[in-house]
């Protein structure tokens, strides 16, 4: 770093509509960046400086955005009470969705790593207001395999 600390930026991406909420570098590639800003998700390449996906059908703020370990997925937890999983590399659309916690604080997801990388945790509230946290298998990602 220069003496007197860093004065220009490396790269100025475009402005969102809204402030940025979530900054996730993806796990395998270089230069590959996920950001949310309220209900959009986009992912930026900052070697060319451009928007390589862009989903934002989100009905309320992202809260939370995780990488699987190996790079192929993204999921997303948003306060419209949905889990969302995007394979970012096919389409800009959302390929697999289910109701998760129903509480309007905030909720959190990541991916469990191990042998099995399909699996997912996520921790938030009930509509009752008590906390849960559940396990879910993306094979049938309605239906929780742990939650309490």
């Amino acid at each position: 770093m220069p003496a007197g600390g860093l004065t220009q930026p490396e790269l100025v991406l475009p402005s969102q509509p809204r402030r940025v909420e979530t900054v996730n570098f993806h796990p395998c590639a270089d230069s590959i960046l996920a950001t949310t800003s309220f209900d959009s998700l986009v992912i930026w390449d900052l070697i060319q400086a451009k928007e390589l996906f862009n989903y934002d059908d989100h009905e309320d703020e992202v809260q939370s955005v995780a990488w699987q370990h190996d790079g192929q997925l993204l999921a997303t937890q948003s306060k419209d009470c949905l889990l969302r999983i995007f394979d970012p590399r096919t389409s800009n659309k959302c390929v697999m969705n289910c109701e998760s916690h129903l509480g309007i604080k905030d909720s959190r997801v990541v991916w469990i790593n191990g042998p099995d990388q399909n699996r997912l945790f996520t921790t938030g509230f009930s509509a009752d207001r008590n906390r849960e946290i559940t396990v879910r298998d993306m094979r049938n990602l309605g239906t929780p395999q742990i939650q309490f």
